[in-house]
C-alpha cells in the first residue's frame, strides 16, 4: 500500500490531464517514466 501511495501522490497531477484523454493514458504507460507506477497500474488493470 505504501508503494501505491507514493506513486499516487505525483500521479494525480499528470494523470488528471491524461485521464480525459485515453489516448494519452496508454502513451504514459508505454513510456513508463515511473516504473513503480506502471507496475501498480498493470496489477490493478490485470
Amino acid at each position: 500500500m505504501s508503494q501505491i501511495n507514493a506513486n499516487r501522490s505525483p500521479a494525480p497531477e499528470p494523470r488528471a490531464s491524461e485521464a480525459p484523454g485515453e489516448d494519452s493514458a496508454p502513451r504514459s504507460r508505454d513510456r513508463a517514466p515511473v516504473g513503480a507506477r506502471g507496475a501498480v497500474e498493470q496489477g490493478r488493470g490485470a
